[in-house]
């Protein structure tokens, strides 16, 4: 029991000191992650177009989960997306993410499951600039 109430705090306090990234910290994620998951130019330069391709799909999952924003069991949290997003500085519908985190995006392989969050966000403007 005292094994329990020590863990849970623990994770009360992991939970409880999580930031949103600034937007320096979140394309210097975005740089390493392209690195790490060996994207192509082309393929880099279609995600800053938000044209997203098979290559694409393990690099999204890799950004969320350097902020602790994806789990592989439990997916998307939608409060830490919308408050990262909005942090940096775009506009973002808390509805929206939470329709597109929904069962029928759930994917055996989790870089395919965030893509399939990732592209339901963009295709219905669910994240955009905010000017």
């Amino acid at each position: 029991m005292k094994l329990l109430i020590f863990l849970f705090a623990i994770f009360v306090l992991v939970a409880a000191d999580w930031k949103p990234r600034s937007r320096e910290q979140y394309n210097k994620d975005g740089d390493e992650c392209f690195k790490s998951e060996n994207i192509s130019e082309r393929a880099i330069h279609g995600i800053r177009k938000h044209v997203f391709t098979d290559e694409s799909k393990c690099f999204f999952r890799c950004v969320l989960m350097k902020n602790n924003v994806w789990d592989d069991t439990t997916g998307c949290n939608v409060e830490r997306v919308y408050k990262e997003v909005t942090h940096i500085g775009l506009k973002a519908s808390k509805d929206g993410l939470t329709q597109c985190n929904s069962d029928d995006k759930k994917d055996k392989d989790p870089c395919q499951w965030v893509n399939n969050i990732v592209r339901c966000v963009f295709e219905h403007n669910y994240i955009e600039p905010n000017y």
